[in-house]
């Protein structure tokens, strides 16, 4: 049934330590953008980008952040939030050094041992029921082999949707990976097929399960975006 009420409710649920260092490793790459609370230094919220990391400490820059005693941060905990392909990571760690620049500071940071991913429930028009079942595929390339599986759908926009994967079925697939998406709008008989860039594969609450997900690529064809436009406005 689809889901109307608009609120949001936040809860988190801890990764292993394989998982959150891989999560590390795509921060890193990305450059995600990081939030940092030191605790006990109340009013203070350092933003900044995750740009290094390794197996003892984790690197942040923060532009345009002077401050006049930046080595009061050395040693405190801090807690923090990364974002990383549209999903929010958070973690607690210590502070081990702070360089100053002209162009801000950067802070050194004891490696996360334990990544939380945020997983935020929104009840708004584009989220559908599990129960849609969503064909991911790629046609065989050099040397990967042709790939298909079925998921459950979570939710869809005219932009992306998300869905619910074994684990074990998306292993062949990685972020920034192009693959073939096929579904229908809350079990609606018109199929939609588009190829979509693969964003982010989070762990499920569920073991074994993976939550994907996907940006679709419309650009090209108007006709099915406006017909996805359609489809989701019927629901309303």
């Amino acid at each position: 049934m689809l889901a109307t009420e608009r609120s949001t409710a936040v809860a988190t649920y801890p990764l292993d330590r394989k998982q959150s260092s891989r999560i590390v490793e795509q921060a890193v790459r990305f450059h995600a953008p990081v939030r940092l609370v030191p605790r006990g230094i109340p009013g203070l919220r350092l933003e900044g980008m995750l740009v290094s990391a390794t197996a003892k400490s984790v690197c942040v820059r923060l532009p345009g952040w002077q401050d006049s005693s930046p080595a009061a941060l050395e040693a405190v905990e801090c807690d923090g939030e990364l974002s990383v392909a549209q999903a929010q990571y958070r973690f607690t760690t210590s502070v081990l050094s702070v360089t100053e620049g002209s162009e801000g500071c950067s802070v050194e940071l004891e490696h996360p041992q334990e990544v939380r991913v945020v997983q935020r429930r929104r009840f708004v028009r584009a989220q559908v029921q599990e129960s849609s079942p969503v064909r991911l595929s790629r046609q065989a390339s050099g040397d990967r082999e042709s790939w298909s599986t079925t998921a459950s759908m979570m939710n869809l926009s005219v932009d992306g949707l998300a869905c619910l994967a074994d684990r074990a079925q998306v292993d062949a697939i990685t972020v920034d990976d192009v693959v073939r998406v096929e579904f229908s709008v809350a079990g609606q008989s018109e199929r939609f097929a588009v190829d979509a860039t693969v964003k982010a594969k989070t762990p499920a609450a569920t073991s074994g399960r993976i939550v994907v997900g996907l940006q679709l690529r419309m650009q090209n064809d108007p006709e099915q975006f406006a017909r996805l436009q359609s489809a989701l406005a019927s629901l309303s």
